[in-house]
């Protein structure tokens, strides 16, 4: 496979943030029951990134550098950050709370382009280094796994 994880794992970034675009416009447009489905899909996609991440990548590249302390430690701590913010985000729908959504909306969204940023230039292509030997099977994997992902 020519693809690397680093160009796999940026466009589902770039997927999610086209996601949360979406969801930020039909706040705009107090759409509340469009915006909950939009939500919906922007939160399974995310919670579906992160496990996968945590679950394949992350564990794989653990267990290939016998570091359990570093890189991947720090991006697990921001999900959870992350999956805490979408709930407060999720509240802010449910009560139809245009400011508190935006307010959310701009923080979550600096978070995630800061968080994206260090997979993408730092862990990522860690990950590709150090996994070399089982990127193929990571790939096939990856893109197995992103196939069946929620649209």
């Amino acid at each position: 496979m020519s693809a690397t994880i680093t160009q796999i794992m940026t466009q589902d970034h770039k997927h999610c943030d086209e996601l949360f675009t979406q969801l930020d416009s039909l706040i705009t447009d107090k759409q509340w029951n469009q915006a909950n489905t939009q939500f919906s899909s922007l939160a399974d996609n995310i919670f579906f990134h992160f496990n996968y991440e945590e679950q394949t990548l992350f564990a794989e590249f653990e267990t290939t550098t016998n570091n359990l302390s570093g890189p991947t430690m720090i991006m697990r701590q921001e999900h959870d950050q992350i999956r805490d913010l979408l709930n407060e985000l999720k509240k802010a729908i449910d009560s139809k709370n245009h400011d508190r959504y935006f307010g959310l909306s701009e923080t979550i969204n600096i978070f995630i382009q800061q968080h994206n940023i260090k997979e993408e230039n730092i862990l990522y292509p860690m990950i590709d280094d150090a996994c070399a030997l089982a990127k193929d099977q990571l790939l096939e994997n990856m893109l197995s796994h992103l196939s069946n992902k929620v649209a």
